[in-house]
């Protein structure tokens, strides 16, 4: 086992890429932010699931983009095997399984409409279509359709939100730390020269940035919004009184 893991590590994108230009390469600088940004966003997603437990709701948190993002997460761990990215396995498949926690939470915390439950039996096929499909044309028309289906996928978040109009039991600490993961995984995207993998990550990061948008916008409507919140509001006007 530890075997097949080295002889991975040695053949991976990143290995050969440090080979021929040492850390400074788009490759190497975008996979050690990615490695180092991975902690917290598992930490993040976790504190989501904390969110869901400690209020005992799961309002407003999109039942949807958690199930298939963790599904979606696993798949593309298991593409990243396929393409030798070491960064991309152990990314995927670390934070798809965190996701896990949090909808377990949701299916314990939060009704669950049909086209939800529908979601919940269907994303799981996910990760063995990539799987079965591997060396096959048919691999990239699924990676590519699980790609922009994070983006719809993310997209019900901040709809959710707006649709509710309030921000609930979502976490905001979650999207924050997504926001420059994304941009990070952008720039690995590039440096792969993917184009299925870098319409994915441009999809995300529209997608997380206005998620944050959206959140703060209705958090200042919601009593005692954050002071953080108002002084950005406010910034440049009268102090507030």
């Amino acid at each position: 086992m530890l075997d097949s893991i080295v002889t991975f590590l040695k053949g991976s994108v990143e290995w050969k890429a440090f080979q021929q230009h040492g850390f400074w390469s788009l490759n190497i600088m975008s996979s050690i932010c990615i490695g180092v940004l991975t902690v917290f966003e598992v930490i993040a997603v976790w504190m989501q699931g904390l969110t869901i437990w400690k209020n005992r709701s799961g309002e407003a948190v999109s039942v949807t983009l958690f199930n298939f993002n963790g599904s979606a997460f696993i798949a593309f761990g298991l593409y990243g095997i396929y393409i030798n990215g070491a960064v991309a396995t152990i990314n995927g498949i670390v934070t798809g399984v965190v996701h896990l926690f949090v909808i377990v939470l949701l299916c314990v915390y939060k009704p669950l409409k049909w086209w939800e439950v529908v979601v919940i039996v269907l994303c799981p096929l996910m990760p063995p279509a990539i799987v079965l499909t591997a060396g096959t044309p048919w691999q990239q028309v699924i990676y590519i359709a699980t790609a922009l289906g994070i983006g719809v996928a993310m997209g019900t978040q901040p709809a959710e939100i707006l649709w509710k109009k309030k921000t609930g039991a979502v976490d905001i600490r979650m999207y924050l730390i997504y926001v420059p993961t994304s941009i990070v995984w952008l720039g690995y995207a590039i440096s792969l020269g993917d184009a299925p993998f870098i319409l994915g990550c441009c999809v995300g990061v529209a997608v997380v940035s206005l998620t944050v948008a959206i959140w703060c916008y209705r958090r200042l409507l919601e009593p005692n919004p954050p002071q953080m919140l108002l002084r950005i509001r406010y910034f440049g006007r009268k102090a507030l009184s």
